[in-house]
């Protein structure tokens, strides 16, 4: 079995246009955008679990595409979110 060394970066590139497309979205969309069009379509799709499928590797790849954007400083992060305060009980 062989196997090929594809370029991650034209991969990355081309999946995740396609990520957002197969969300009926495109990349300046909310991340409560992405999330709202993901429940709607799985509702939309019931029966027809390839597309569920597709649609659920399109979210992963958006969210992870996210993480890893916000992990380089490329997207601000609220500080409601980056500074919880913890309570604890006495």
């Amino acid at each position: 079995m062989a196997h090929y060394a594809w370029p991650l970066y034209i991969i990355s590139v081309d999946m995740s246009e396609s990520n957002y497309k197969t969300l009926g979205l495109d990349e300046t969309s909310s991340f409560e955008e992405v999330q709202v069009a993901r429940t709607r379509l799985l509702a939309e799709c019931e029966d027809d679990v390839k597309r569920k499928e597709a649609i659920e590797a399109a979210y992963d790849a958006i969210l992870m595409e996210r993480l890893r954007m916000r992990q380089e400083g490329k997207i601000k992060v609220p500080d409601r979110i980056r500074r919880r305060s913890i309570r604890i009980a006495s």
